[in-house]
C-alpha cells in the first residue's frame, strides 16, 4: 500500500485530516537551524544522530506541506498536531490540521519477538486472545497490538507518567479502526494496517 492510500484511509476512518510523510534519508546538517544543531549535538551516539536526522527530514517535509516553517527546534513531543516514528531504516511523520485534534503514529517492522513481552503491555483479555492464535500469527499480532498502543500512547498529553499497559484495546481482533481507552478515561481511535515490512498505526483523538 502506498503512503498516500494509507493517509486517505486514515483520514476517512478517523474522521480527521491526516497528513503523512516518509523519509529514508537523513536531513542535511547544512539545512538545520541553530536550535536544531543544538539538539543534534546533544546526542552521544552516531546511530541516534542518524535516526534523529531522518526523523527531521520526514517532519520537515510534513511542515512544508502544511505551509509552516520547517524549523523543528521548537517542537516538543508529545505534540498535539504532530507525531514521529522510526523503524526499519525509515522515519514517518504524521500531522493533522483538524482543529484541536491530537495525533499519534507508530511503525514496527515484523521480526521475531519474545512472546513473554506480551505481559508487559497487554491486559489479561488481550493476552488471552493472543494465546488462542498459532505461534506464527501470534508473533505478527503482538507487533500489531504494540503499534496500536504506541500510537495511542503518543496522543496522550500526560504520557510521560504512563505505560503502554495503561491502554486497553476494546477488541484485539478488530481490523480497520480499533478503539482504545486509557486508564484515565481518554477514548482513542486507531487505524492500523500492514505497511511495507510491518504494521503502521495512526491514532486520533477529537478534543
Amino acid at each position: 500500500m502506498r503512503l498516500t492510500e494509507f493517509e486517505q484511509q486514515a483520514s476517512e476512518r478517523l474522521d480527521m485530516a491526516v497528513q503523512l510523510s516518509c523519509s529514508e534519508s537523513p536531513a542535511s546538517r547544512y539545512g538545520l537551524s541553530a536550535g536544531e544543531h543544538a539538539r543534534l549535538d546533544a546526542f552521544r551516539y552516531p546511530q541516534r544522530r542518524q535516526d534523529w536526522l531522518t526523523g527531521r527530514a520526514a517532519l520537515k517535509a510534513l511542515l512544508r506541506r502544511q505551509a509552516r516553517s520547517a524549523d523543528t527546534a521548537a517542537i516538543e513531543f508529545p505534540a498535539p498536531q504532530w507525531s514521529l516514528t522510526h523503524a526499519g531504516g525509515i522515519a514517518l511523520a504524521a500531522g493533522t490540521c483538524t482543529g484541536t485534534a491530537r495525533i499519534g503514529i507508530d511503525y514496527e517492522v515484523l521480526r521475531d519477538v519474545n512472546s513473554r513481552m506480551a505481559r508487559w503491555f497487554l491486559d489479561d483479555t488481550e493476552q488471552a486472545w493472543l494465546a488462542g492464535l498459532g505461534d506464527a500469527s501470534a508473533a505478527r499480532q503482538l507487533i500489531r497490538l504494540w503499534t496500536i498502543k504506541e500510537a495511542a500512547f503518543k496522543t496522550h498529553p500526560g504520557n510521560q507518567r504512563m505505560l503502554l499497559g495503561d491502554f486497553s484495546i476494546s477488541d484485539p481482533a478488530a481490523r480497520g479502526v480499533v478503539n482504545v481507552r486509557s486508564n484515565r478515561g481518554l477514548r482513542i481511535r486507531v487505524h492500523c494496517d500492514a505497511y511495507r515490512r510491518g504494521y503502521l498505526s495512526i491514532a486520533g483523538v477529537q478534543a
